[in-house]
């Protein structure tokens, strides 16, 4: 089973972001990490750290085209590290990441379970940054209408 969590940084401290309280020093950049774990093994941590209000709207972008059976990559925002998602067959997936010298993550995913596991993380992250950071995610209303198609589509079993 897949778990996507979101916490955000400050100073050197990562804080889920259903616990942050107050302000965010700034709306445009919002330092933190998707954590993501796979039965129970952490295989993104803390240390892929980033602008994660705009890292959650790549994967995001990114949902469609899985569902729809094609592959997905894009870096994270400000390092130099590719998030792929790749087709095993219809029902497995293959998240990789990793740089140019450094693998990071290579691991087998049901298809099924990274779209509804990773709409539900990102619908949680989009709510819950327009409460303390309102306008830094641009087209909430955009996403929240992607992530719910693809969230709906993936609980049904309606691959493309």
């Amino acid at each position: 089973m897949l778990t996507a969590r979101t916490v955000l940084k400050k100073g050197n401290t990562f804080i889920p972001i259903e616990e942050w309280k107050g302000a965010i020093e700034d709306p445009e950049y919002v330092e933190g990490a998707i954590i993501l774990t796979l039965n129970g093994k952490i295989i993104l941590d803390e240390s892929l750290w980033d602008d994660v209000n705009w890292f959650w709207p790549y994967i995001a972008n990114g949902l469609p085209d899985i569902l729809e059976g094609k592959d997905f990559q894009t870096g994270l925002p400000d390092q130099p590290i590719t998030f792929s998602v790749k087709h095993l067959n219809d029902n497995w997936l293959l998240l990789h990441v990793f740089s140019k010298d450094r693998e990071l993550v290579k691991v087998k995913i049901k298809k099924n379970d990274y779209l509804s596991e990773m709409a539900r993380g990102a619908i949680d992250f989009i709510s819950r940054i327009e409460e303390i950071a309102p306008g830094s995610v641009s087209s909430i209303d955009h996403y929240m209408e992607l992530l719910s198609d693809v969230a709906n589509k993936s609980q049904n079993g309606s691959f493309g």
